[in-house]
Order: C-alpha cells, then sequence, then structure tokens
C-alpha cells in the first residue's frame, strides 16, 4: 500500500523542513483561515509523517529500558497538558499552546525510536544545508534592502495574526529576520545552522559549501542584534577553534577564513562606522535602550516568580504566554523573556518538572547513543540554555523543531571531535 510507502515518509519529512522554515510566508499567502494557514499545514504535516512512522516501522521498533523512560515521562505530560484544557481560556489557546509540548516532543520521540536518521542521512544533509543557506541568503538580501524583499515575495505580518508584532527593530535600526521569525528566534535558527556547518566540517561532509554557508551566518547573526545567540555563536567557534587547533586542515582552511571574516567585517565596519557602536551598545549593554532592555527582563522574572508563587499548580494556562493568546479575546499574559518561565507560567510548576525530566532524558540519549560526549553535544547544550535563559526562542516552532532535528542527526557521531577518532561513516 502506498501508505507504507518508505519515499513517501521521507518525501513529508523534507517537505516539514521547507514548510516550517516558510510558515510565517504561507500564513501571508494564504490568510483568512482563523489560523495561520502555514503553522496548520506545517502541524499537519507532522501528525502524518508520526502516523506514517508507526505503520511503517512497528514491527522492526526496539523498545528498551531507556526509550521506555522517556514514553513514561512523555506520557505523564501529556496527561498533564490534556488535564489543564480545562484550565485554558479558550479550546482554541490550549490547541496552540499544547503543541510545544505533545506535537514537537512526540515528533522528536519518534525519530528516536524508529532510528530514522540512520538512513538517509546524505538527502537529509543537502536539504538542510540547501534549508540555511535559502534562510540565510534571503535574510541578507532582505536587510540590504531595508525588508522590500521579503514583501516582495509575499511577506506581510499583518496577514498572521490580528494585533501581530515582532521584534525586528532597535533605535530605529532594522534587525534582519526576513519574516522567517523574530529577529530574537530567527538568530537562533542561526546558531543552530552555524552548528550544523561546524558538524559538517569536522565530518568532511561538503566541507567547502559548510565553510561558505558559515561565513554568511556570521555575518547573518550580527545583523539579527540578538545578544544572546552572538555571544552563543562566539562560544561555539571558540570550543571549535581549541579542538581543531592543532589539526593541519585547520592551519591552512579555517584560519585564512577567520583571518577574511575580520577583515571584510573590519571593512564593513569602515564603510558604516555607526553600526560597530550599535552593536557594542547591544552585548555590552551599555546603551539606554540596551539598560532598560536588561532591566526589562529582571522585572518581568519577578513578575513570573510572583504568579508562580500564587498560582505554581496551573499556571496561567495553556498559550497564554505565546501566540495562542493573540486569537483569544481575554488574555492572562505574563510579560517574559525566560523559556523556562514561559513553560511554568503556561502548564504549571509540576508540568515544568516533567518537561524539564523529559528534555534531561532526551540529552542524555544522545550522550548514551554516542557513549560520550561530543562537540555537538556541548554546541547545543549551551545553545538550549543560553537561549532558555535569555529568551522565549525555544517555543518558537522554528527555532526547537530544527533543534531536535540537529539534535537526534548529529547524535550518530561520524568523528568525534575531542577524541579525534572516527567512530562511525554514513
Amino acid at each position: 500500500m502506498i501508505i507504507h510507502s518508505k519515499s513517501l515518509e521521507n518525501s513529508i519529512f523534507i517537505l516539514i523542513l521547507y514548510v516550517t522554515l516558510f510558515s510565517a510566508y504561507i500564513g501571508s499567502w494564504f490568510p483568512g483561515l482563523g489560523v495561520p494557514s502555514g503553522a496548520l499545514l506545517r502541524d499537519s504535516l507532522i501528525i502524518i509523517f508520526i502516523v506514517l512512522m508507526i505503520l511503517n516501522d512497528r514491527k522492526t521498533i526496539k523498545i528498551d529500558l531507556y526509550k521506555s523512560n522517556i514514553l513514561i515521562v512523555y506520557s505523564l505530560l501529556v496527561l498533564w497538558v490534556l488535564i489543564l484544557f480545562m484550565h485554558a481560556p479558550s479550546f482554541i489557546q490550549a490547541i496552540m499552546g499544547s503543541r510545544i509540548y505533545i506535537l514537537y516532543p512526540l515528533f522528536a520521540i519518534a525519530l528516536i525510536y524508529s532510528n530514522y536518521f540512520y538512513s538517509n542521512r546524505n538527502e537529509i544533509r543537502k536539504h538542510l544545508l540547501l534549508i540555511f543557506f535559502i534562510a540565510t541568503v534571503i535574510s541578507l538580501i532582505d536587510y540590504i534592502s531595508s525588508g522590500t524583499f521579503s514583501t516582495f515575495l509575499g511577506y506581510h505580518k499583518e496577514n498572521l495574526y490580528k494585533n501581530f508584532t515582532a521584534i525586528d527593530s532597535y533605535e530605529g535600526h532594522q534587525r534582519l529576520n526576513a519574516g522567517f521569525a523574530d529577529a530574537l528566534n530567527f538568530a537562533y535558527f542561526l546558531v543552530i545552522g552555524l552548528i550544523f556547518c561546524l558538524y559538517n566540517m569536522i565530518n568532511n561532509k561538503f566541507y567547502k559549501l559548510s565553510v561558505i554557508l558559515l561565513i554568511l551566518i556570521i555575518f547573518a547573526s550580527f545583523f539579527t542584534l540578538t545578544r544572546g545567540a552572538i555571544f552563543t555563536e562566539i562560544l561555539v567557534l571558540s570550543l571549535y577553534i581549541v579542538l581543531n587547533f592543532t589539526k593541519k586542515r585547520f592551519l591552512w582552511a579555517f584560519l585564512p577564513i577567520i583571518i577574511l571574516i575580520v577583515i571584510s567585517f573590519f571593512v564593513f565596519l569602515y564603510l558604516h562606522p555607526g553600526f560597530l557602536g550599535l552593536v557594542l551598545s547591544r552585548i555590552f549593554d551599555s546603551s539606554e535602550a540596551s539598560h532598560a532592555s536588561t532591566q526589562g527582563r529582571i522585572i518581568m522574572a519577578i513578575n513570573s516568580l510572583n504568579y508562580l508563587s500564587e498560582h505554581p499548580l496551573l499556571g496561567a494556562g495553556l498559550g497564554t504566554q505565546g501566540t495562542g493568546n493573540l486569537l483569544s479575546n481575554t488574555s492572562r499574559v505574563v510579560d517574559t523573556d525566560n523559556y523556562f518561565f514561559i513553560v511554568a507560567l503556561e502548564i504549571g510548576v509540576f508540568g515544568f518538572f516533567l518537561n524539564m525530566v523529559l528534555s534531561v532524558l532526551l540529552f542524555f540519549y544522545y550522550v548514551k547513543n554516542n557513549l560520550k560526549v561530543s562537540f555537538s553535544f556541548i554546541s547545543l547544550m549551551l545553545l538550549y540554555f543560553i537561549s532558555a535563559l535569555l529568551s522565549s526562542s525555544l517555543s518558537s516552532p522554528l527555532v526547537i523543531l530544527y533543534f531536535y532535528i540537529l539534535f537526534l542527526f548529529t547524535s550518530k557521531i561520524e568523528v568525534d571531535s575531542i577524541s579525534r577518532t572516527v567512530k562511525m561513516t554514513t
């Protein structure tokens, strides 16, 4: 039967990759459905993919004790989230909010149970490279054109949600995002792309193309003016340099690239002298607007703790802190810019505990699968905790889905950059 076809399963997965990237554009192209059409298409494809994986792999799935623990904790989280449906301001808000705790983790768990990334690796790698290349190039062109290119492609944020606003400027300066997400979420998406490029370079896969993409991502990241993402990229690049500095390939290939990036960046700063001060003011919190942003984060954290102290079990309700709130006539938003607080506010302290246990089990799955800690694991953990502490990016489907995908894709080590030994080849 065609429904059992592996080729159909692979095609759906590839579609998920592209639809997730262009979700906001699809919502702009097809408005008027009551819910964003891009999000609806993406989530529908994920459900279809999960069903296909169950049908295709149900006889070959091997369940060990560790996978069982993941499934048990996930089931408890699902049960708790379903109970919280009764506390949500509206059903549509509950549906929108529950995806981040039910649908997207199930997508990752299905990939784990089926060992999906142990096959089709080269095809998936090519598509991931193409996706990050498309996103980076479009965003850079859009930045240069002051936002007119994304409009030319059909993106209109007013078509997505009523009263929808996105982080796309800072003190009157444009922040790169090209409509794929707001500048903050898109910046962390670029960090995922940077880690993917370095992973390919470590494994000598599409080395030259990965280097070119890496350079573009580094430049694009600075134009997002997102401090946490820029800081994460600096840490990840520093780790890569430390681990590979003695390698001959690094000395004759990557080191000149770093020099080229530095020279190009200084040439750009010479042509745009005000940009350096703008970036530095964001990074070192020296401008009035940046300092106000930092103070605002502290105030929001205090407000979140105060609210949770009064509503520890149920929080504010499913979908109250994300885009689901834009589809409701009532609002229980507790302004915060921290992923951990968002989770606790939406599903309570108990739900937050279950969600964190599930995340930790997934992280340990990576180490268990590799038998050791790798460069990719450390980089992805830096991304996870920095973005969670400094932003709400992990509640963005674009960020969390690509985080899961890269996390599981790189859990099959081809070359371990720490021990510098070959583990497995594709």
